[in-house]
């Protein structure tokens, strides 16, 4: 844990309390280190359900609705972005500017979409931190979450391929 800067708490959308552990959270918040949380399989519910956990969750800490992927993608975006995070308030701002595009379209509810949902912003969140710190060199982000909230596929979504099962 000491070597990572950023973790990724991925959620299930359809139970997001149940996949939350207070102890985990608290271990990275107390570490010094920077905590969002991904509200993941939005597509599986609502589309006002995941407007009201989004607005009850980041109450507490950063949140981003985020659809894996379910293609095979071609493009590699990890390796041309460092991983990290700008702050919560523009971690807020930009969510709020992006989900409001995704909400005005049919895509979060459209289960038959194989695009994905989130994963630009989580870059581009990212590499706003790392040039908002200097960082010139990689870093580690963790991911971590309950079996079956979609870790592997957040990762694969993130890395544009298939990178684990």
């Amino acid at each position: 844990m000491t070597t990572v800067i950023f973790w990724l708490k991925v959620l299930d959308a359809r139970d997001p309390l149940g996949s939350r552990s207070a102890s985990v959270e608290q271990q990275v918040l107390s570490s010094g280190k920077r905590l969002v949380l991904l509200l993941n399989k939005i597509d599986l519910v609502p589309r006002d359900n995941v407007a009201k956990w989004l607005t009850y969750l980041r109450t507490q800490l950063p949140t981003i609705a985020f659809k894996a992927s379910t293609q095979e993608q071609n493009t590699n975006i990890v390796s041309c972005l460092c991983l990290v995070i700008v702050g919560v308030y523009a971690l807020i701002q930009s969510s709020i500017v992006y989900l409001h595009s995704r909400f005005s379209s049919s895509n979060l509810n459209n289960s038959s979409s194989a695009k994905c949902i989130g994963a630009d912003l989580v870059m581009k969140l990212l590499g706003n931190y790392c040039r908002n710190k200097d960082i010139k060199t990689s870093i580690r982000v963790g991911i971590v979450g309950f079996p079956n909230v979609g870790k592997s596929s957040v990762i694969n979504s993130l890395k544009r391929r298939r990178a684990c099962n």
